[in-house]
């Protein structure tokens, strides 16, 4: 392995029944789809992925929200930290707990007090590179809006 890459090792955090029923088996919907096969329709099941606002909390203080399945999200949780450099080691992930809103989810995530330092220090608006409408929504209540009547 090259001397600047890491190797972690992760092994999935639990999080609660209420959440595993409510959402793990619903990453995705099957549907009812007409497809052309051999120029003749031909009805079949298909499985389109389904998407929520999931916002990203770390010590208290909202930093994103994004749309994405609501599967594995611990996994999700710890790779953005990494991948973002929000931390450096899964030493500095100290954990994670999954609350569901009428909004959407919210991932809580304690980080070290060095690393949240730093983050508070550099933080700034995610920008998207999607057209969903979400670019630069820091917690679920910007994210999701109430339609003008």
């Amino acid at each position: 392995m090259p001397e600047n890459q890491m190797n972690y090792h992760y092994e999935s955090l639990e999080c609660s029944d209420e959440i595993i029923s409510e959402y793990s088996s619903d990453c995705y919907e099957s549907l009812e789809v007409e497809k052309w096969m051999e120029d003749e329709p031909v009805m079949s099941e298909d499985k389109v992925a389904q998407e929520l606002p999931i916002a990203l909390v770390y010590n208290g203080i909202s930093h994103v929200v994004m749309m994405g399945t609501p599967c594995d999200l611990e996994a999700l949780a710890l790779g953005f930290s990494l991948s973002e450099g929000i931390i450096d080691t899964l030493e500095q992930f100290y954990g994670i707990e999954i609350e569901v809103k009428s909004e959407g989810i919210e991932l809580n995530i304690e980080i070290s007090t060095e690393k949240f330092v730093q983050l508070k220090y550099w933080r700034r608006n995610q920008t998207g590179r999607t057209g969903c409408g979400l670019c630069g929504a820091e917690s679920l209540k910007q994210a999701i809006r109430a339609v003008p009547k």
